[in-house]
């Protein structure tokens, strides 16, 4: 299991007493961070006596929510963490990078992965569109080549190793998950159309926002992977895994 940990930063903070304006900026912003920190620290000490008293679980969820928002907001326009962010560098102990690796990814990656969904008419062909909401999990598809973008092109040979996965979850708690590849286009001679062929099925995995590797190992593996094996003359299948 690969742990997303916090990694050495070698962010370098640009030099003071240059720019008087840029000095009183800085000091602008580290007012605003130790007030939000006060805030924020205020916002715990008040969820913690709400989890003493035995609140109810939609209070318990907004003072979470709350304190989290703080947290963020206390540290959102520090140069340091801007800056590791930038070069792939989330600790995702601390709310600002787990809120900046959500909004990460809830950005281009997932604007990808929703237009190939269409394109490629994986909805409605595996999926009924009016049961699909937005994907709150970020999932990878690790070959040799690396990650594999939704909608490549892959070659069967490329792929005859069972994949790695990256499973990039936003829950605190960890959480199980079924794994599976789906050929969408096996050949029906009999009924001369398509129909859908499983090729990998992995249950109970764990995941969490501190895993950015799903463990398949201590998964149920139901069906060993079997790697793509289009026949001959078939046109392009698409493989899905989800």
């Amino acid at each position: 299991m690969a742990l997303a940990v916090r990694h050495q930063s070698t962010y370098k903070q640009p030099a003071t007493g240059v720019n008087p304006a840029y000095d009183e900026a800085l000091e602008v912003i580290r007012a605003y961070s130790e007030q939000k920190a006060h805030e924020a620290t205020l916002a715990h000490t008040e969820l913690q006596k709400a989890q003493d008293a035995g609140a109810d679980s939609s209070t318990l969820r907004a003072l979470k929510k709350a304190w989290f928002d703080l947290r963020v907001e206390s540290r959102i326009n520090d140069g340091e963490v801007l800056w590791n962010a930038r070069n792939g560098r989330f600790d995702l102990t601390e709310p600002v990078y787990e809120h900046l690796k959500q909004n990460e990814w809830q950005g281009r990656p997932l604007e990808i992965l929703m237009q190939r969904l269409l394109q490629m008419f994986v909805l409605p062909d595996m999926l009924d569109p009016r049961f699909v909401g937005t994907p709150e999990s970020q999932l990878n598809l690790q070959l040799a080549r690396g990650v594999v973008e939704p909608g490549s092109v892959v070659d069967p040979s490329s792929a005859k190793e069972r994949p790695g996965i990256e499973l990039m979850t936003f829950h605190d708690e960890p959480r199980l998950h079924t794994i599976v590849m789906v050929d969408l286009d096996e050949p029906c001679e009999a009924e001369q159309t398509f129909r859908e062929q499983f090729h990998w099925i992995v249950s109970n995995v764990s995941a969490s926002k501190m895993q950015n590797t799903a463990d398949l190992d201590k998964g149920t593996e139901l069906l060993a992977y079997v790697p793509p094996h289009p026949a001959h003359g078939t046109p392009m299948h698409r493989y899905v895994v989800a």
